[in-house]
């Protein structure tokens, strides 16, 4: 939970601090990682959609706060929302500093508050997850929701 936490934040103001000035140089850029992040949205949203149960949970690891950390650069969802946030809520000038504390204030409290949230509807669902069918109207559910996604990339 705290590598999802720290790296959504870090990651945002990397953005913030760096990056935006180069997609504000080289506009290209962007559009290429909303293009790329679209067709990865896709090929996952099927791959969610089409996935069956795996009754293998002895041999899965779980994950640490070093891979979610950096997993969060590799999320195209995150990535573009840290984009659009930081050219939406952030001027550059003399309120530069001001505005980006408060953004990477406001993105933390929420990635807090929504990591509990998806950790405790998590551990609700877990009880469902040995009904077949239920997990597959799931994944179409997810899938579905994911691709729906993809449409506030381009608005």
């Amino acid at each position: 939970m705290l590598g999802v936490i720290f790296g959504f934040t870090f990651m945002l103001a990397v953005i913030n601090f760096g990056l935006i000035n180069i997609f504000k140089l080289y506009p290209i850029l962007q559009k290429g990682l909303i293009f790329t992040g679209t067709i990865f949205l896709i090929y996952l949203s099927y791959k969610i959609s089409f996935s069956k149960s795996s009754s293998e949970s002895d041999n899965l690891k779980p994950v640490n706060f070093v891979e979610t950390f950096l997993y969060q650069f590799l999320n195209p969802k995150g990535v573009i929302v840290a984009i659009i946030a930081v050219s939406t809520y952030v001027e550059s000038g003399g309120n530069f500093i001001s505005y980006s504390i408060w953004l990477l204030s406001i993105a933390f409290l929420f990635a807090v508050i929504s990591i509990i949230f998806w950790t405790i509807i998590g551990k609700f669902m877990r009880k469902f997850a040995t009904n077949e069918k239920f997990i597959k109207w799931f994944n179409y559910v997810m899938s579905a929701l994911l691709l729906s996604c993809i449409a506030t990339f381009y608005y």
